[in-house]
């Protein structure tokens, strides 16, 4: 054997294009694959990094229309885990915001209400101080907090006698008592946990508050066993509370997944599965293109390994022999493979953890781990087989007579041709599919850096608003607090402009004059209730006025509609003074006309143009008044707007808590930055599967035309140009070509018709055949200029030299 591996390392050694061009497209291939696997499942699939973290779950519910994860009922819930019998433990949590308030500034950090067994349940002790106790959940107890070890460094410098100290955390007086190790942050990025309120430990009936739940189920309990119980119970006192209060509710089952599966709403399989499958795909056009290159350069050696055949030696000893060029080139392409690899996960660690640690799930952690090596160890064997085995076998399983009685190299058995034929449309059809798939990836990533959402979310800061019923239960209660709110905001020196609104959803909308039979008839118009204009910010006045003061609970009922509506209904007219029926909750009602704004990203459609469907804007003055979202636009200092926000905010009413900040223009600049990401990606394996495509393609083209030399010597002696001799074997491959285009073509018409139902129309219909079309032809060029010059240079020799050729 170690003869055999010495004459390998000489002729690769003699060969130093072969070997460096071969380990390029393993090491592609390879790296593509791990990287892909390793990166998703740290993110999906690896168990939380706690003690006994296999075996905790998330309990969900879903409603029988779609498949998402939602929270759980908090009456429901409290009766279920007092009766239930699967779970050995479970507890109840909500996720919220909190903001802890200094001399002049604040800072905001992703607060946990938790449950009495939350930190038991953890299995992880403070690093200082202690974790809640039964009295902090006592009525009547002191406010406490526990920090995560991110805050107690970043806002408190690490102080050792921070426990004790008193805080101002949401506008209120709050005790340290403790402080978690460094990468806590149970669920999910915690920062900071505090006793959950009685109000959701103790629910009433009449609540209509949600939560999260957590547990482990009982050994002996599954999956499945724990969902039929819980999805009983609930059912069961979904129909008391009906029977109690003579409401309908919407009927819903219960869900278990790990954490990780919850935190991507139980979608994990299918993008695991897709991107996985695409870089599996690349390692394939790998292996085929390397066991290409390797068959080639053993057939080259056919005479050679006929003679040892002939003399005795055993398939075995001929397979080992042919296998180790690629044994050690998959060897050390595998190494450098994972070495890159590690790298590539390192730096996507660093990068991530920079920009979004605060919202990073704790379990999302990205390096070489135990999990990536078994895949290496995998990918590499898949390699060793298809890329290195195969062609082995291939070439040591000739026909020895047919090899040895024609007596040159150029003998091409029907078996070989036929593989040739069906790696090289393999090697088409993948290559095709890939930039096909590709080029739509590409065109979606570049459709969203580009997109018009027709509002400006530069400096602008949403935070929700929610008032208590007991406390302001007339709509006029609560018109007079937002509309001090909203004064008191605008007078403050950070913040210019500030709207308050919300979405009512999509309803029945129609203008008076186009009569309706019934209300199903109406078309369903995203309905937006505002005070305040929003022309700071969009969407802007196009004509008329913006709702203001005059448009209260007194004067008429008053509406903007979107400039799309207005087209629609009034093409050649203007609809101010108009008449627009809205189906309210109070019943349709008449409003009038009193401008017309531009067309903004429907709530309900990510991908469908401005114009696809309308909006309407009804003053909150006119309304119920339900609870609304704040949109402050700022000067530029973000953290000065939100500190202003929350002393203005708590002079209002002490006590009062505001939901959690979002910045849309961190929100859609994350999602730019994604989504160049993406395109940068999307276009590095298109082209790096096209130099496989092209190195494979050519190789077995090559290798094709080499094993026909004594053929084309044939053909040129008995007359044939040097012009024909091209043309049949362009002819000959482009047999191929149709075959594995068509079949690729046939694959994307499927893709193209759920990506165009998926983007909701988004990619012009046009745009699919000019890919097609696009793909198509670069990948014909590149197989035709493949067999092209290989088949030149065989004939300008002389006849009499291909026909001697050895």
């Amino acid at each position: 054997m170690w003869l055999d591996i010495k004459y390998a390392l000489r002729q690769l050694l003699q060969s130093p294009k072969f070997s460096a061009l071969t380990l390029l497209v393993l090491i592609g291939g390879l790296f593509v694959s791990l990287f892909s696997f390793s990166f998703l499942n740290s993110v999906l699939y690896k168990d939380l990094p706690l003690p006994q973290g296999e075996s905790i779950v998330r309990v969900s519910t879903q409603s029988l229309e779609d498949a998402d994860l939602d929270p759980m009922p908090a009456w429901e819930t409290a009766h279920v885990i007092a009766e239930q019998t699967s779970f050995a433990e479970i507890g109840r949590y909500i996720s919220t915001s909190g903001h802890i308030i200094f001399e002049q500034t604040s800072k905001r950090l992703s607060l946990e209400q938790v449950d009495s067994n939350f930190f038991a349940f953890a299995k992880v002790a403070p690093l200082l101080g202690r974790t809640l106790e039964q009295s902090d959940f006592e009525a009547g107890a002191e406010p406490v907090v526990v920090l995560s070890h991110v805050i107690w460094q970043s806002t408190f410098n690490a102080q050792q006698d921070i426990i004790g100290h008193v805080i101002n955390l949401n506008n209120q007086l709050t005790t340290v008592v403790g402080v978690m190790p460094e990468g806590y942050a149970f669920p999910v990025a915690g920062r900071a946990w505090q006793p959950l309120p009685l109000a959701y430990r103790q629910p009433k009936m009449t609540d209509d508050t949600w939560l999260s739940v957590y547990g482990r189920l009982k050994p002996s309990i599954s999956v499945t066993q724990a969902e039929t119980e819980l999805t009983t119970l609930l059912k069961g006192f979904y129909q008391q509370k009906q029977q109690t209060l003579g409401l309908d509710y919407e009927p819903r089952t219960i869900a278990i997944s790990s954490f990780p599966a919850a935190q991507v709403n139980g979608s994990g399989g299918v993008v695991f599965t897709f991107i996985n499958g695409v870089a599996l795909c690349i390692l394939l056009l790998a292996c085929i293109n390397v066991g290409n290159l390797l068959l080639a350069r053993a057939l080259e050696k056919n005479k050679e390994t006929a003679i040892r055949a002939a003399l005795g030696a055993p398939t075995k000893r001929l397979i080992s022999q042919l296998m180790w060029e690629g044994g050690i080139l998959t060897i050390i392409g595998c190494i450098l493979a994972v070495l890159l690899t590690g790298a590539a996960l390192s730096y996507t660690e660093l990068v991530l953890q920079s920009h979004m640690a605060d919202n990073l799930a704790f379990w999302w952690h990205w390096g070489m781990d135990l999990d990536t090596v078994l895949a290496a160890i995998l990918f590499a064997s898949v390699t060793l087989f298809f890329a290195c085995f195969l062609p082995a076998y291939k070439a040591a399983t000739q026909d020895v007579n047919a090899t040895l009685r024609d007596g040159t190299r150029g003998a091409q058995g029907k078996k070989a041709g036929k593989l040739s034929r069906i790696l090289l449309t393999s090697q088409i059809f993948l290559i095709s599919t890939l930039m096909l798939i590709g080029g739509l990836s590409a065109f979606l990533s570049q459709t969203i850096i580009g997109m018009d959402m027709g509002v400006n979310f530069k400096n602008t800061l949403d935070v929700n608003l929610a008032l208590p019923e007991d406390k302001y239960a007339t709509p006029e209660q609560r018109i007079a607090y937002y509309q001090s709110l909203k004064t008191e905001l605008e007078h403050q020196g950070s913040i210019g402009a500030v709207s308050l609104g919300a979405y009512l959803g999509k309803k029945p909308v129609l203008p008076a004059k186009i009569l309706a039979e019934t209300a199903q008839d109406k078309p369903s118009v995203d309905v937006i209730e505002v005070i305040g204009n929003t022309q700071s910010y969009g969407p802007y006045l196009v004509d008329g006025r913006h709702l203001d003061d005059r448009d209260n609970r007194t004067a008429m009922r008053t509406v903007l509609i979107s400039d799309s509506m207005a087209k629609r209904y009034w093409p050649n007219s203007s609809p101010l003074g108009e008449q627009v029926d809205i189906e309210l909750e109070s019943g349709s009602l008449a409003h009038t006309v009193v401008g017309i704004v531009t067309n903004r990203m429907n709530a309900s459609s990510l991908f469908g143009s401005l114009d696809k469907e309308d909006e309407v804007y009804i003053s909150a003055l006119q309304g119920e008044v339900g609870e609304l979202r704040a949109t402050l636009k700022h000067f530029g200092d973000k953290q000065q707007a939100q500190t202003d926000f929350y002393r203005t905010f708590y002079r209002q009413d002490s006590s009062l808590e505001p939901g959690y900040f979002r910045s849309k223009e961190d929100d859609f600049g994350m999602l730019h930055k994604i989504a160049k990401t993406t395109f940068a990606i999307t276009f590095g394996c298109a082209f790096f599967a096209l130099f496989l495509a092209l190195t494979g393609i050519y190789g077995l083209s090559a290798g094709s035309v080499y094993q026909r030399y004594n053929e084309i010597g044939i053909r040129r002696a008995v007359g044939a140009s040097d012009k024909a001799i091209i043309s049949l074997f362009l002819k000959q491959g482009s047999k191929q070509l149709l075959l594995g285009s068509g079949l690729a073509l046939v694959f994307f018409v499927l893709i193209a018709y759920l990506f165009h139902n998926f983007t909701e129309q988004l990619v012009p219909i046009y745009i699919y055949p000019m890919l097609a079309s696009a793909v198509t032809a670069l990948v014909a060029s590149a197989v035709l200029l493949a067999i092209y010059f290989p088949t030149r240079n065989a004939v300008v020799l002389e006849p009499s030299q291909v026909l001697r050729y050895e």
